[in-house]
């Protein structure tokens, strides 16, 4: 029988001996001093993953430790058909950097789609939360929410992001490509979102420029 606190131990002196000190140090460079972190790249830490069952027990001991690596460890190894909603809040709470929140979207709120309704994961996430979900689901499934809650969103995300972002520009050709009967609908609605979000002008031209590549290819 699975002792999750023992297992979690055992994870965490793994993480330990496979530390690189030099690696730390440009980490914190890109993620800031958010939270310790022991050096170890994204790819190593998946692959020390791959020695370990997923167990929701072992994932809700790692997700509150404070160090990168554990957490994201955690978020590989949750089992996403038994992730209850308490264990959900935890994780999105303990995500405190961004590059946490996209590993997040990507190997929990993602899948957590596959068994879930997307009504039941936007009473848990906000909205730049959501945005990244919606981004990694539409990269797993070439699925989206419906095209009016799609554009939606895009259009909540806008109103709270004034700033160039990679995640709007994903989630535009996210629809884009997602909706090939609505991309006349959509473009009529970005010069709509043009006027109404004036500071985010710019940037919606260009999703619509860049929507020429997606023709093409």
């Amino acid at each position: 029988m699975t002792d999750p606190k023992s297992e979690s131990r055992i994870i965490l002196r793994k993480l330990f001996k496979n530390a690189n000190g030099d690696a730390a140090d440009a980490i914190v460079k890109y993620q800031g001093r958010e939270l310790p972190n022991f050096g170890i790249m994204y790819p190593d830490i998946r692959k020390l993953s791959e020695q370990f069952s997923k167990h929701n027990g072992i994932a809700a001991e790692l997700i509150i430790k404070n160090t990168r690596e554990a957490r994201i460890m955690a978020m590989l190894l949750v089992d996403i058909q038994q992730l209850d909603e308490q264990l959900m809040k935890v994780f999105i709470k303990q995500s405190v950097t961004a590059e946490l929140e996209n590993h997040l979207a990507r190997h929990v709120l993602a899948p957590f789609l596959k068994y879930n309704s997307w009504q039941n994961l936007e009473s848990l996430v906000d909205v730049p939360l959501a945005v990244k979900t919606a981004i990694q689901f539409f990269r797993m499934n070439a699925e989206l929410p419906a095209f009016d809650k799609s554009i939606k969103l895009l259009s909540v995300w806008l109103n709270e992001n004034y700033q160039p972002s990679m995640d709007g520009t994903h989630l535009a050709e996210a629809i884009y490509r997602c909706f090939p009967d609505n991309r006349a609908d959509f473009e009529a609605q970005l010069y709509e979102m043009q006027n109404s979000h004036p500071g985010a002008a710019a940037q919606i031209q260009n999703w619509i420029d860049d929507f020429q590549y997606i023709e093409n290819n």
